[in-house]
């Protein structure tokens, strides 16, 4: 979508799907900021048929790390996800190492 207006974007910029055991279970809108060294994770969401994305959360914040090394950052802050309770328990992830 990052060539549309961003007015008539539905997922975001730069939109990167996110695969668990080989099935698409999502999509994540990341961007570095690297004076800061922070990717920001504009927008996190999960399609409607996945439920329980808990377990998934130490793989998704492993992968997240490795895209932010990759891109220059140290750190990785989620800004907006579907549910604050998605929010919180990845931040979690990710504040652990």
């Amino acid at each position: 979508e990052c060539y549309l207006p961003a007015k008539k974007r539905k997922y975001g910029y730069f939109v990167l799907p996110i695969l668990w055991k080989g099935q698409f279970i999502g999509r994540c809108d990341p961007k570095a900021d690297r004076k800061t060294k922070m990717l920001n994770i504009n927008y996190l969401m999960f399609e409607p048929d996945v439920h329980s994305v808990k377990q998934m959360m130490p793989g998704l914040a492993r992968s997240l790390k490795a895209l932010a090394k990759f891109n220059q950052c140290d750190h990785v802050h989620i800004m907006h996800a579907q549910s604050a309770n998605i929010k919180n328990t990845l931040q979690e992830q990710l504040d652990k190492h």
